[in-house]
């Protein structure tokens, strides 16, 4: 087994269904050491999205396991006792760019600024991408706070 695997045949804490595929993402060194087994579980998706793929996003990622996409999502880690794997089904193993993207990614979540989820969601409803993008030659910079000015 290895960082990048895909696997099912788990019964965990966060579902009795064991066909729910689970992403390794426990480094090898940790797995030839017998360490809890880190994994992330994989929603099956009906499409992807692009701004989900090759690390862009630093919480959510999508990746194909022909023919199915996958969403996995950076808070929803589990660890898994070794003996609990050794029942597990290899489904998939990753090709190395695709191990080089989820390490990317993984390590992304601790080197780049995400925000909290209630500040993400305000920016999309505000539509500040979108601004920023059309605008975006013409401004120093974007300003946004959760407070009001009574509170500051």
């Amino acid at each position: 087994m290895r960082q990048g695997d895909v696997i099912t045949g788990l019964q965990t804490t966060l579902s009795n269904d064991h066909n729910v595929p689970y992403l390794v993402i426990t480094h090898c060194c940790s797995l030839a050491r017998k360490d809890p087994i880190e994994l992330l579980p994989c929603r099956a998706l009906s499409s992807h999205e692009g701004m989900m793929t090759r690390g862009k996003n630093p919480r959510k990622l999508h990746f194909l396991v022909e023919p199915q996409w996958y969403e996995i999502v950076a808070h929803e880690k589990i660890l898994c006792e070794p003996e609990h794997i050794k029942t597990a089904t290899l489904i998939y193993t990753a090709k190395e760019d695709e191990r080089e993207i989820l390490q990317h990614w993984l390590a992304s979540g601790y080197r780049r600024q995400a925000l909290d989820d209630t500040t993400a969601e305000m920016i999309n409803w505000l539509k500040l991408k979108s601004l920023v993008s059309t605008y975006g030659t013409d401004l120093q910079g974007v300003w946004v706070s959760s407070q009001s000015l009574s509170e500051v």
